[in-house]
């Protein structure tokens, strides 16, 4: 996804008010929560990438149908896993040979392995592989007080997911 998504229509979308490549302001108290994120559906398709603040979950869970499920990895996790040879003149990550097939669709098990976060239509599930929940709160206690937060396991999650994408057909 990195190098040339920035000119493809398909990731130019303004769904939820996300933007492929966003980057938000580190201010005193960091208003990114994920930076440089990459994020999924429920059958492990890479939908874009950028960083994911406390505006863009709140938007992100009222958006959402009951039937999709948001799922948001680190960038280790969901880019640099899949680099296969950095461009070691410029370092520079866009230039790096990624496995793009397994960059763009990995296993459902995986990105239950890995989430940082998961959002569904008024939920915010903690994997507990970011911090506490109550952290989000202590934070940011204006964004979520409409949102249920659940903590799940991988395997409570993958469910979850595995049950998301049986819904939709």
């Amino acid at each position: 996804m990195y190098g040339g998504e920035f000119g493809r229509a398909s990731h130019d979308s303004r769904l939820f008010g996300l933007r492929t490549g966003q980057i938000r302001e580190s201010l005193g108290d960091d208003r990114r929560l994920v930076k440089d994120a990459g994020w999924y559906n429920a059958d492990g398709h890479k939908l874009g990438w950028g960083d994911i603040g406390p505006e863009d979950v709140k938007s992100i869970c009222t958006e959402l149908l009951d039937t999709e499920v948001f799922v948001v990895l680190n960038r280790g996790d969901s880019f640099d896993e899949f680099v296969e040879e950095y461009d070691t003149l410029s370092g520079i990550g866009s230039l790096a040979t990624v496995d793009s097939t397994a960059e763009y669709l990995p296993s459902r098990a995986y990105i239950a392995s890995k989430a940082v976060l998961a959002l569904m239509s008024g939920t915010l599930i903690d994997t507990g592989k970011y911090g506490t929940v109550g952290s989000f709160h202590e934070l940011y206690p204006d964004y979520y007080p409409e949102l249920e937060v659940v903590q799940q396991t991988e395997a409570e999650l993958y469910l979850t997911l595995q049950d998301i994408a049986s819904q939709q057909g």
